[in-house]
């Protein structure tokens, strides 16, 4: 950000320009991205901050950084499934079992791997997805999904 400075008689006139800087050969160019004169001098100082990496506003300390897991993907393979309808091929009625190998189902398309890393992701300190949130599976372990798909071998 630059900031020029003119007078013409007993006047003086501020210009704020938002530059943007590259090297083109040996020579350092410029290009104007904005020029940001018209906002208040307080907005201009906070761009300032801001540019300069400085935590402004809320994130200054005010903000309590909440959980995020990644979700998009799983409610993609979970809604196909419901929409196939194979969570009702596998059981009409609702179980633990069905619930476990609808999990199987999905953790083997989202993460492929072996019962043993979906039980992981089964771990309600998981922050890899929401799987064992959205299928009602939390706290699952590698014993219960093999009981799951033996259940499922059965059926």
């Amino acid at each position: 950000m630059v900031t020029t400075q003119r007078k013409a008689g007993e006047k003086a006139y501020k210009t704020h320009l938002l530059r943007h800087s590259y090297r083109e050969g040996d020579q350092v160019k410029t290009t104007t991205v904005a020029i940001i004169s018209s906002l208040p001098d307080t907005v201009i100082e906070l761009i300032k901050l801001g540019l300069k990496g400085e935590a402004i506003g809320p994130a200054n300390g005010q903000m309590e950084l909440m959980e995020a897991r990644p979700h998009g993907h799983l409610a993609a393979v979970v809604g196909t499934i419901r929409k196939l309808e194979l969570d009702r091929l596998l059981a009409t009625r609702n179980s633990r079992e069905k619930d476990l190998a609808l999990a199987l189902v999905a953790g083997r398309v989202i993460h492929p791997g072996s019962k043993l890393s979906l039980s992981r992701l089964c771990d309600p300190d998981s922050r890899v997805s929401t799987l064992a949130q959205v299928l009602g599976v939390e706290g699952a372990d590698e014993n219960e999904l093999y009981t799951a798909m033996d259940w499922l071998q059965e059926r």
